[in-house]
């Protein structure tokens, strides 16, 4: 029961509720929602296949389907071996690979937690913003004039621009502007 206390925790921490369907007790699953992500988690007490997993994710399925409102591709499966239950990554690869109902995660500890990109804590090095230094664009005197760039950038490379191409443009840029007034 530690990967589903570990996982109960963490939803609860991202802001996800509780959530009751009628049919969740008789399928041994706990629902949980947050804005239009639903989450389904599973316990299993004892030595379990893949087939069973992906059998109970099929009902769970069947019983979202049925339901009004509900978007089938919003929702997770995680399941919650027990803790005496020694990790199987055949069983994980089988059952997470599986493509069959539900998207799946195999939940042995708090690691796995953060492999569910919704329920990650963890701070990538990726997504931290690069500060640009002061004397990387001093010859750019206006904000607008850095905004107009990055956007001109952005439609040019598709919509995604690397803070080592804006340098080299602004690097670019400022030569420009230093060449023209010397001339």
């Amino acid at each position: 029961m530690l990967a589903y206390n570990l996982v109960k925790d963490r939803l609860y921490s991202c802001k996800y509720l509780h959530k009751e369907f009628e049919w969740t007790a008789a399928l041994g699953v706990v629902a949980f929602s947050k804005e239009h992500i639903n989450v389904f988690v599973k316990p299993y007490n004892s030595d379990v296949e893949a087939k069973d997993i992906i059998t109970d994710t099929m009902r769970v399925r069947e019983k979202l389907a049925e339901s009004q409102g509900i978007n089938i591709w919003n929702s997770y499966m995680l399941i919650c071996p027990e803790e005496s239950i020694e990790k199987n990554v055949d069983l994980i690869l089988t059952v997470e690979k599986d493509t069959t109902a539900l998207r799946k995660y195999v939940i042995y500890s708090e690691t796995d937690i953060n492999r569910i990109p919704f329920l990650d804590d963890t701070i990538s090095e990726n997504v931290k913003p690069k500060k640009i230094l002061e004397d990387e664009y001093q010859g750019s005197e206006n904000v607008k004039e850095l905004v107009i760039l990055v956007q001109e950038l952005t439609l040019q490379f598709g919509g995604k621009v690397s803070y080592k191409k804006l340098r080299e443009t602004l690097g670019k840029k400022i030569l420009k502007e230093a060449r023209y007034h010397e001339d």
